[in-house]
């Protein structure tokens, strides 16, 4: 599920009318109510982007938002919004997951970007 939304929530960055629910639906194997879900979730993560994106660049000292490859901002928007705005989802398991993900879609460097910077934003949890 995690990862049709990562899939979903990073061709929202690019195209917002191509139908992503059916494309993920073929590419993933999922059926169509999986993928309405995903893309859902997907929304809500986009619609929190702003707030994501700043606190993403509080805890990203070395990297301006816009120089982060969008795999690897996605996956940060995805962790980040588990981690400040889901209660239901445990911190480690949030960040565990991202990493997961960026150790599929991104590069070794990027997995270990994505740890850093959403362990960091453990203690900004309390001021969302």
């Amino acid at each position: 599920m995690r990862e049709a939304v990562y899939q979903i929530a990073y061709a929202l960055n690019f195209e917002a009318e191509t139908d992503v629910i059916k494309l993920v639906s073929a590419q993933l194997k999922i059926n169509q109510t999986h993928a309405k879900n995903a893309h859902a979730r997907a929304c809500l993560v986009m619609g929190k982007m702003s707030e994501l994106d700043a606190a993403i660049e509080n805890v990203s000292k070395e990297y301006a938002i816009d120089r982060i490859p969008k795999a690897e901002l996605t996956i940060l928007r995805l962790g980040a919004f588990e981690l400040l705005f889901d209660n239901d989802m445990p911190e480690k398991v949030a960040i565990s997951e991202a990493v997961r993900l960026a150790r599929k879609f991104t590069t070794t460097d990027g997995s270990r970007f994505i740890n850093a910077a959403l362990d960091a934003l453990i203690p900004e949890k309390s001021i969302a």
